[in-house]
């Protein structure tokens, strides 16, 4: 039996911005998809692309957001309209939602825009045969996509992970000398990355605390068995499948066994494999978490207000654009 297999995308777009680029169109772009493999489903994430260790957190201080679905056909093929100007990459996820394969570059598409591509395994300038087949999708109209456990958000540790560690997990683990290590959520300050990390986040991530030159600060091993992520550091030519994510790291399947008589849900399997397959992210935005001085803060303040008043006149430029252009004759 054909193995079944789901896609997973995620973009990267502050939300409020891609909420009022939305408005502007109504045509929203599309992407086909053509895959080799018979799969069942496509997801659309807007989980966020963090994809950090803790230190790396400090460097690129990347946000993003967190899932949505659509179907991918018989065939392997699929057809989904995604936000105009918004930076989206695409992860290869099994019938569980876990991850297979994943993109480490990505993608934009302009307002009413659509694009293909021939599959996660060849060739990026390759193309289909012309005597190929009409695939499934394409028969069909782009569908819209459907959300991952609530509206778009930032992925956050805190607010995603940490509950669930506090309901099943921290009357055993709760840090005390005599135990392995502790899940509470309790801060742990990083003067070098200005953030402020938790206990449990940590302990996940098996960072160590190193002080000298580059590696000041707390530094999380993407190659531990238990927690395995896909590291932003990573090397560019393409991973094999299977190479690392939730399927390759043994909590899921403690979890999964009931570890010490906790039993967790779906929903919150799935927010534990996503947290991994999406490099372990712990800021849901670039303001949570952090350890700045008053400098730094009003440093952050002015030029977030000027990113939002250029794309306020973007916004503007783009919308005029649209009514001039709306009715004028073709080529």
């Amino acid at each position: 039996m054909a193995k079944r297999f789901t896609l997973l995308t995620v973009f990267l777009a502050l939300p409020a911005r891609a909420a009022e680029l939305d408005e502007l169109y109504c045509k929203r772009p599309t992407w086909a998809a053509a895959m080799t493999a018979a799969r069942q489903k496509l997801t659309q994430a807007s989980r966020q692309q963090s994809r950090l260790s803790p230190r790396e957190a400090a460097n690129s201080r990347r946000a993003g957001r967190s899932g949505r679905d659509a179907a991918v056909r018989d065939d392997g093929s699929a057809l989904f309209c995604v936000p105009a100007r918004t930076p989206l990459y695409f992860q290869l996820l099994d019938s569980r939602g876990r991850m297979v394969q994943t993109m480490r570059s990505w993608a934009t598409l302009q307002p009413g825009e659509n694009a293909s591509c021939v599959g996660c395994h060849e060739h990026k300038n390759s193309a289909p045969l012309a005597a190929s087949p009409v695939t499934q999708a394409l028969r069909e109209r782009a569908e819209p996509l459907r959300p991952f456990y609530g509206p778009p958000r930032g992925f956050s540790f805190p607010k995603e992970i940490q509950p669930i560690l506090d309901r099943k997990c921290t009357s055993c683990h709760n840090g005390e000398p005599q135990k392995s290590f502790g899940l509470s959520g309790r801060e742990i300050v990083d003067p070098h990355a200005k953030r402020r990390w938790s206990e449990a986040y940590l302990a996940l991530t098996h960072a160590q605390f190193g002080d000298q030159g580059e590696l000041a600060g707390w530094r999380g091993d993407p190659d531990h068995p238990q927690v395995n992520w896909i590291s932003a550091q990573s090397a560019p030519p393409i991973e094999p499948p299977y190479s690392a994510g939730s399927n390759r790291s043994t909590l899921i399947a403690l979890l999964e066994k009931g570890h010490e008589g906790a039993t967790l849900s779906r929903e919150e399997l799935d927010k534990i494999a996503a947290w991994i397959d999406l490099g372990v992210p712990f800021c849901g935005d670039y303001l949570e978490a952090n350890a700045w001085t008053a400098e730094e803060m009003e440093k952050y303040e002015r030029y977030l207000a000027k990113r939002q008043r250029l794309a306020a006149e973007e916004k503007a430029s783009l919308a005029a654009w649209i009514r001039e252009h709306a009715n004028a004759p073709g080529p």
